[in-house]
């Protein structure tokens, strides 16, 4: 599922930005959350963030953040991923 969602954010990262490939990793999240466990989702949660650090933070394929606005759509996204764990259970 994670490499499906990398694929199209991948593609389409131009149009859609970090905020916008981020919400499709929420989404994500938020599909594993309502039918899987809540230590599959935190995973989940996890490794959309490293791949979101690694291939859509510039500078790109380090784990290095060149911003602070990248720094806070990478932490507010897991906070929410997190969040949304809890909630959807």
């Amino acid at each position: 599922m994670i490499l499906t969602i990398t694929a199209v954010g991948y593609e389409w990262s131009d149009n859609l930005g970090l905020t916008g490939v981020s919400m499709l990793y929420l989404l994500l999240v938020v599909g594993v959350a309502y039918h899987y466990s809540p230590l599959l989702t935190i995973v989940v949660s996890f490794t959309s963030f490293i791949v979101l650090n690694f291939l859509f933070v510039e500078p790109r394929f380090t784990f290095r953040v060149g911003s602070i606005a990248s720094w806070a759509s990478l932490i507010s996204f897991l906070i929410v991923s997190i969040v949304i764990t809890s909630l959807v259970k």
